[in-house]
């Protein structure tokens, strides 16, 4: 298993760089999260009104 504690603390420039990729990341997945329950609240609405003129026709 690799070590994940490097016995050399990492400097002060790639403490910056891991922080910003890992916000990157983190907003990467909240965006795909986001855009697929914005996705899914389309196709529910969708189905709703399709189905909507047969409720009313029965």
């Amino acid at each position: 298993m690799t070590d994940l504690m490097p016995a050399r603390p990492k400097s002060r420039a790639q403490l910056v760089t891991s922080a910003i990729v890992s916000i990157i990341l983190v907003l990467g997945a909240c965006t795909a999260w986001t855009a697929a329950v914005i996705t899914h609240e389309q196709q529910t609405i969708a189905t709703h009104r399709q189905q909507a003129p047969l409720k009313e026709a029965s």
